[in-house]
């Protein structure tokens, strides 16, 4: 089993989210869990303009410059563009494209020894539309052209290459208020591998 530490964050209310590292050089993100996305998100330096706060990337969860990165493969199922929809919302009416392509992803911080994948399915972000970054938590594949040519999700690549016996997961989120008198504090919260 393998447990991963949150911290929180967001810009609305502090949320759990936890830090993964992309690309090589490994950037670190902070990002939210998603239990129904099956791709990993992450915040492009573009997400913050001059307009917003000075600490607009912090409060984004960091970005991942897809440029820095030197195994960045950019998506070219479509070769017009690797420009995608970003529809994991899209019935709440919340819309956005990402830049897709392909990525190492490590789950932790750096020098924890959490799981290390190449060629992993990354979207870089910039609309707020959704505020920070995701690691989808779902087994579903990625399909950019038809259904017959499915990318795995980072949680199926981990089961198959037997990392993981299973593609379950737990998630306790942890509550901010539990046991404490004040309003401030750490809380506890972990995602479980199992």
């Amino acid at each position: 089993m393998m447990r991963l530490k949150l911290s929180r964050e967001g810009n609305d209310g502090p949320w759990s989210t936890f830090t993964i590292q992309i690309g090589t050089p490994a950037q670190s993100v902070n990002v939210f869990v998603s239990t129904a996305s099956y791709q990993t998100w992450v915040v492009d330096p573009e997400g913050c303009t001059s307009m917003d706060p000075s600490d607009c990337a912090t409060q984004r969860g960091r970005f991942f410059d897809y440029s820095s990165s030197t195994s960045w493969l950019p998506n070219t199922a479509n070769s017009t563009t690797t420009i995608y929809p970003l529809e994991l919302e899209s019935g709440l009416g919340y819309t956005g494209n990402g830049r897709y392509g392909f990525d190492t992803i490590t789950l932790g911080l750096p020098g924890t020894g959490g799981p290390s994948l190449e060629n992993q399915t990354v979207a870089s972000i910039a609309t707020k539309e959704f505020y920070m970054g995701v690691f989808g938590l779902k087994p579903q594949a990625s399909n950019f052209t038809t259904l017959t040519d499915p990318i795995p999700s980072f949680l199926q690549n981990l089961k198959n290459q037997s990392i993981i016996p299973s593609s379950s997961w737990g998630y306790t989120a942890g509550n901010q208020y539990r046991k404490r008198k004040s309003l401030r504090g750490n809380c506890k919260t972990d995602i479980d591998y199992v």
